[in-house]
């Protein structure tokens, strides 16, 4: 609201320094002079014509300026709207970062690690079912950065994942291959 506001007194402004002078021109004037009964008045040049009261008292411009703003701030609430649709992305690439797998391998169950698995590659279509591009009110969205920076995050975590497998693998076969020794032993 307050760039709407800026503008529109910018507006202003320009109508005063460039318009309120050329209407000052006597040249200018046959151009300005009323027309009464048909006949053209040629009144005398009058002295400090303010053209800025003169717009900000019309109640058409007054109109248009209230309507221009509420349109702009409806279209910014649009983008906003669409700015919240995109935070539990944010929030999961966040998480995401957090998450070292490597760490909490051994002590994952084979259930688990079936949700951790399904938990990453679901987070990974959802990041790709961002649309690239989205017309938001009188705006265009390009999410096509905000794709490639949240792709990785779930990528990189079933990539660990499915480093650990082959070494979790061998380690828990070696334990229950000694397990089952010494059992056999006894």
């Amino acid at each position: 609201a307050r760039a709407i506001d800026t503008t529109m007194i910018d507006y202003v402004s320009m109508l005063k320094t460039r318009i309120g002078s050329v209407l000052a021109d006597a040249a200018f004037h046959k151009y300005t002079a009323p027309v009464i009964n048909g006949r053209r008045d040629n009144p005398e040049p009058v002295e400090g014509l303010d053209i800025v009261a003169l717009v900000e008292e019309n109640e058409e411009h007054n109109a248009v300026v209230k309507a221009v703003r509420a349109s702009f701030e409806g279209h910014f609430d649009e983008v906003l709207a669409y700015c919240e649709l995109l935070q539990p992305h944010r929030a999961t690439y966040l998480a995401n970062r957090a998450v070292d797998t490597r760490v909490v391998a051994d002590t994952l169950t084979l259930d688990e690690w079936r949700e951790l698995l399904e938990r990453f590659e679901g987070q990974r279509r959802a990041f790709e079912a961002i649309e690239t591009h989205a017309t938001v009110g009188i705006f265009a969205g390009n999410a096509s950065r905000l794709k490639e920076i949240f792709l990785p995050s779930p990528q990189r975590c079933l990539d660990e994942l499915h480093a650990a497998l082959p070494d979790l693998a061998a380690r828990r076969t070696a334990a229950l291959l000694e397990e089952t020794g010494r059992a056999t032993s006894v």
